[in-house]
């Protein structure tokens, strides 16, 4: 009896789950003495904010008659069975594919970094006496006979 007074939709259950237990729970004390007004009150009250929101989508469910109040939570629990198992699959789908394209642009920037990397700019001059490459700043520019080259290497 505790249980049922106490019933609270835990983090991870949807409507439907929370539906089914409480259920359970009633079929397993049958001599609780609720009325049917107050199970659907008790539930009502245990149930997270969002799913409760959803569930007066059409309306309080504590303003209905006790008829209209478990159709409707009956109607909404289906449909909860049913996005959640949709809804479940489909995030983890595009998280999975949200990461492989994460994945994918990093590779991508790593290649990328690494053209840069292999390009380098040479400042490079032709020195008369022996028509090697040298670095500028290993040479003055303004001394004759120098000219400057810029090469790019990949």
């Amino acid at each position: 009896m505790e249980e049922i007074n106490n019933i609270q939709q835990e983090p991870d259950e949807n409507l439907y789950q929370v539906w089914e237990r409480f259920k359970e729970l009633l079929m397993k004390c049958h001599q609780h003495y609720l009325t049917e007004m107050q199970e659907v009150i008790l539930f009502y009250n245990g149930l997270g904010i969002p799913t409760r929101q959803i569930l007066n989508s059409k309306g309080a469910i504590p303003l209905k008659t006790i008829a209209d109040a478990k159709i409707a939570i009956h109607k909404m629990a289906k449909y909860s069975q049913k996005w959640n198992n949709g809804t479940s699959e489909s995030r983890s789908t595009e998280t999975s594919s949200g990461l492989a394209d994460i994945q994918a642009q990093v590779n991508n920037l790593g290649r990328e970094i690494k053209k840069v990397n292999e390009k380098f700019y040479a400042a490079q001059i032709r020195y008369e006496q022996c028509k090697g490459p040298h670095y500028t700043k290993d040479y003055p520019l303004k001394e004759e006979g120098k000219a400057l080259e810029e090469a790019y290497y990949t």
